[in-house]
């Protein structure tokens, strides 16, 4: 999700047909109207600050790797091309790889590099397309976040297993002052007993950074900008908490929730037809992976109940927890 710089609308993702395609709605309301409906797979849509245009990629179908930038009006309008590169498609959809820079007029990007073994960040004039390097990845850097005055931009490394979360301060060239700086590291994740942080967005007044982290569920965490506070957990309802966005006028959160709900069923084996009965554990979130004791009159499984993975114990119709 994305929202508009009002806070009145919200643009998405959404999977249909085996489609992604781009939608806008009202907040509040189950209004989706389409922006982007190709046959390719569309994504990581991104909300100018002056309101006036969406932009996203569209990669292509014909097998050749390459993707494109678009961008048009949110609610009528044709779209206009700004660039192409040469992109990977696995591994993308999860991870946006746009954001607008406080003039509306730059996009930063994350896409590969020369050989494809790493990604960069890069700033696109969204005028003449042209693109500048931003950073230099020892491995992929995604999520771009600018901050609302423009001074930092805050994105992700995958280094190896674990996930960072980086702010590399910028001119109001937007050219970077300096090196890349560590918010969320492996420290910073061990204390939240995580290992990998993801997909920044700043709070309004700039003082924080709000991410996903995983793998406790994932969850929403938030971490002072300036490194000087420890990580923190956002309650937040659903299983699967990712890609948190927030309005920079309003203040609200909007983020997306896999609800990876699973129950478990009894099912009496006989000579007749063999009909599963549900089994009562009063949850919902997921229950996995039962297992009876050797006596049968203990049930253990998996619950997501308390927001993270445990163990429960239960009576064989769900009683006893």
């Amino acid at each position: 999700p994305c929202f508009s710089p009002d806070g009145s609308h919200v643009a998405f993702v959404w999977r249909r047909d085996k489609s992604h395609d781009i939608y806008v709605q009202p907040v509040g309301a189950l209004r989706p109207s389409p922006v982007a409906t190709e046959p390719e797979l569309e994504h990581s849509p991104a909300w100018s600050p002056d309101g006036r245009r969406i932009a996203f990629i569209r990669d292509s179908s014909q097998g050749d790797g390459l993707a494109r930038i678009f961008v048009r009006p949110p609610f009528a309008g044709r779209e206009r091309l700004v660039a192409e590169f040469r992109g990977r498609q696995a591994q993308r959809i999860w991870q946006r790889q746009l954001a607008w820079t406080r003039d509306s007029q730059h996009l930063v990007l994350s896409r590969p590099d020369g050989g494809g073994a790493t990604w960069s960040l890069y700033l696109v004039d969204v005028n003449t397309g042209e693109m500048r390097r931003l950073t230099r990845s020892p491995a992929r850097d995604s999520a771009p976040a600018p901050s609302r005055d423009g001074r930092m931009l805050a994105f992700s490394r995958r280094v190896g297993d674990r996930g960072e979360i980086h702010v590399l301060p910028l001119t109001p060239e937007l050219t970077p002052s300096g090196p890349s700086r560590l918010l969320v590291g492996e420290e910073h994740l061990r204390e939240a007993r995580c290992d990998a942080a993801y997909m920044p967005t700043w709070t309004r007044d700039g003082r924080e950074i709000v991410f996903a982290a995983f793998p406790r569920g994932p969850r929403l965490f938030r971490v002072n900008a300036s490194g000087a506070s420890r990580v923190r957990s956002i309650p937040a309802r659903g299983d699967l908490l990712l890609d948190p966005a927030l309005c920079p006028r309003t203040g609200r959160l909007a983020y997306a929730s896999w609800e990876a709900l699973q129950s478990i069923v009894r099912l009496e084996l006989g000579a007749g037809p063999e009909v599963p009965t549900p089994v009562s554990f009063n949850s919902t979130r997921s229950d996995s992976q039962p297992c009876f004791s050797p006596d049968g009159r203990t049930v253990a499984f998996s619950s997501m109940r308390l927001g993270a993975p445990a163990v429960w114990l239960s009576r064989p119709d769900g009683s006893g927890l």
